[in-house]
């Protein structure tokens, strides 16, 4: 994870008074956390999560089959199994994680 793109995010998560971002794209899942999801390229539906705090916070929500790998290898602590791989739970673990740490942005295109 490079410290420099999150401290970027973070200030623009400040400047826009958001509490936190959503990066759902494989580009800015990848972008965010540093970490390329092994299964994205290949079937693009197959999304990562990642939110990133106001406070630098991450979360990740990654499907249950790569939940290892991802823990392994991205260096994030508060990693979210998805078992069933379907967008509904992506939605609900968003909902979630958004109703614990306030406001969202979702990230469309990353512009720091």
């Amino acid at each position: 994870m490079d410290q420099e793109i999150i401290a970027r995010l973070k200030q623009r998560i400040t400047r826009e008074g958001l509490d936190a971002i959503i990066a759902i794209s494989p580009e800015n899942v990848t972008y965010v956390s540093g970490f390329v999801v092994p299964s994205q390229a290949l079937m693009r539906w197959r999304h990562a999560i990642c939110i990133l705090t106001a406070d630098g916070r991450i979360s990740m929500v990654a499907i249950d089959m790569e939940s290892t790998t991802v823990k392994a290898h991205a260096g994030i602590d508060d990693l979210r199994r998805d078992a069933s791989n379907r967008l509904q739970t992506k939605k609900e673990t968003k909902k979630q994680v958004a109703k614990e740490r306030g406001r969202e942005g979702v990230v469309f295109k990353v512009r720091t």
